[in-house]
Order: structure tokens, then sequence, then C-alpha cells
């Protein structure tokens, strides 16, 4: 309303160059434009990692030796390892899956 108010009267200290010679220009109904509504996005994660999940991250990164991130939402998670190359990857990969170990 506050805006509506604010352009009628910008509107009636203004002389209309497309209107002289009307003398009922005041009439004229003024448009309002709302602006856009924001459309609901994903929720952005706080970047906080609860600390049950830290604990386990902490043991896992503890038995491969290495550096572990474990993220959540509601409806799923991420289990980031680290590793600093492909030798060290097979290494990982060796302690998680013994099979896998080439003989």
């Amino acid at each position: 309303m506050r805006q509506q108010r604010d352009l009628r009267r910008e509107a009636e200290a203004a002389e209309p160059a497309n209107l002289k010679g009307r003398e009922d220009w005041r009439d004229v109904p003024l448009v309002t434009i709302d602006p856009p509504q924001k459309k609901p996005g994903r929720k952005k994660s706080t970047g906080r990692t609860p600390v049950e999940l830290q604990a386990v991250a902490d043991r896992i990164g503890d038995a491969l030796e290495t550096r572990v991130q474990i993220s959540a939402t509601k409806s799923k998670g991420r289990i980031s390892i680290e590793f600093a190359d492909v030798e060290d990857l097979h290494r990982i990969v060796g302690l998680i899956d013994p099979s896998v170990i080439e003989k």
C-alpha cells in the first residue's frame, strides 16, 4: 500500500507528457508490480558434522591411516576417503577388501 501511495504521489507531482489535455489523467489506475517470489530451493548444508558422524569418520580414518570425511542429509550420506597417490589408493582398497590385493 505504501508503495502504491508513493507511486500515486509521484504521478500527481509529475506532468504526464502523454496525457496532456486530458482532465481526468489522475483517474488512470496505477499498475503495481510485486517483487518476484523466490522459489524454495534446497537447504544448504551448514558445514557442521554431527559429533556421532565425526567419531565414525575418525575411527575409519585411524583404521585406514588417512583422512576421512562423512557428510549426511536426511535421506542420504557420503563418505570421502583421501589418498595421496595411486599406490596409496591401492593400499586403502587392500585394507577395505583384502581379497583385491594382487598376489
